[in-house]
């Protein structure tokens, strides 16, 4: 997936778009349960895979499970209206912190 990932970030730089790739947990890495070990390692994996390729990330299992944890999922993975209102915001705050840093 990494692979195909650092493909698409080559394709876009060379046509002068740029790529950002957005981490996000599954329910299951917000809460106790027998599947958050797991969970949290993918996210970590995916985090040190994504450095160690130089593509540009943010992750949000923090930000997710400090501003309403499961309770911002439908399902497993899929954010309700207010989950995705929390990613906007954490994206908003992101890009504009790195606006005024450049």
């Amino acid at each position: 997936m990494f692979g195909a990932l650092k493909g698409i970030q080559e394709l876009c730089y060379k046509n002068n778009a740029k790529f950002f790739l957005i981490i996000l947990p599954s329910r299951e890495a917000l809460y106790p349960n027998r599947f958050q070990k797991e969970s949290i390692r993918l996210i970590n994996l995916a985090e040190n895979k994504a450095r160690a390729l130089g593509i540009q990330y943010i992750s949000l299992r923090k930000e997710l499970e400090e501003k309403g944890g499961k309770k911002l999922y439908i399902d497993f993975c899929h954010p309700t209206a207010e989950g995705y209102s929390v990613i906007a915001e954490e994206l908003n705050a992101y890009f504009l912190k790195k606006l005024k840093n450049e």
